[in-house]
C-alpha cells in the first residue's frame, strides 16, 4: 500500500534581522520530476474537536496523503535525474504558470488564498491561516470541489451562448473546459465526479433545447400547411 506525504519546508533564517533577510538567498523552488534527499520529521494529521469542523484527516486520506512532514530548507539536497512522466510534467508547468500569474496580480497573502480556491494549490498558505480556517470549520472554502466545476461550466456555457454559438458547440466546449480544469487542478475524486456528471447534464439540456426549438417551429409550419390546403381548391366556374 502506497501513501503520500505532505512536506512543509521552513527556513531558519526567518528569525534574523531585516537586513539579514534581505541579503539571504531566496528559497529554492522545486519542480516536478526532481529528486531530493532530506531528513524529515513525520507526524500523523489530526482534526480539531470543534463540532462541525472540517475533517482534515479524511481530506488528506482522499488525496492519498497519510502523514505530514516538516524539514529545514537548508537540509534539502537536489539529486540528479528525472522521475515521473512527461504528461504530468506539462500539467505542472501550466499549473506553475497560472500560479505565477496569480501572484503577479494579487499581493500576499491574498495570492495564496486565490491559489487554493481557484486551482487547489495550498503550498503558499502559511500555518496560522490554515489553522484558523480549520478551527472555525471553514477550511472547505480553500478546497476545490464540485462547486467550482459547476460555476465554471455555467460561466463558459453562458459566455458561448452570448457569443451566438450553437447549443452543441457550446456544450462541447463546456465539457472540454471542465475536463481540462479537473486535469489541471488534480485535487481529488470530488472534482472528477462533478466533471463526469456534467456531460450528461449538458447533453440532456442540449437535447431538450433542440426538441423545444423543433416544436416551436413545427406548429407554425403545420398551421401554414392547413391554410395552403384550405385555399388550394380551384375557383368555381360561372
Amino acid at each position: 500500500m502506497h501513501s503520500g506525504v505532505r512536506l512543509g519546508l521552513y527556513s531558519t533564517r526567518q528569525n534574523g534581522s531585516a537586513s539579514d533577510d534581505a541579503l539571504a538567498p531566496p528559497m529554492c523552488l522545486f519542480r516536478y520530476g526532481e529528486s531530493i534527499r532530506l531528513p524529515v520529521k513525520l507526524k500523523l494529521p489530526r482534526n480539531f474537536r470543534n463540532p462541525g469542523a472540517f475533517d482534515y484527516q479524511s481530506y488528506l486520506a482522499a488525496n492519498s496523503i497519510g502523514a505530514l512532514a516538516s524539514a529545514k530548507a537548508e537540509d534539502v539536497q537536489l539529486l540528479s535525474g528525472f522521475a515521473g512522466n512527461r504528461l504530468e510534467l506539462w500539467r505542472t508547468r501550466i499549473h506553475s504558470s497560472i500560479i505565477a500569474k496569480v501572484h503577479a496580480l494579487w499581493p500576499a497573502p491574498q495570492d495564496a488564498l486565490i491559489d487554493a480556491m481557484v486551482i487547489g494549490e495550498e503550498a503558499f498558505i502559511d500555518r496560522d491561516t490554515r489553522v484558523d480556517f480549520q478551527r472555525f470549520g471553514t477550511y472547505h472554502i480553500l478546497v476545490v470541489s464540485g462547486m467550482n466545476v459547476t460555476i465554471l461550466a455555467f460561466v463558459v456555457f453562458w459566455t458561448m451562448r452570448r457569443l451566438r454559438l450553437g447549443d452543441i458547440p457550446a456544450t462541447l466546449l463546456t465539457i472540454l473546459t471542465c475536463v481540462a480544469y479537473a486535469f489541471l487542478t488534480e485535487v481529488g475524486a470530488q472534482v472528477w465526479r462533478a466533471t463526469l456528471m456534467s456531460p450528461s447534464f449538458w447533453v440532456r439540456a442540449c437535447f431538450i433545447a433542440t426538441a423545444a426549438w423543433s416544436t416551436h417551429w413545427e406548429r407554425p409550419l403545420s398551421a401554414c400547411s392547413y391554410s395552403i390546403r384550405g385555399n388550394s381548391s380551384p375557383p368555381a366556374s360561372k
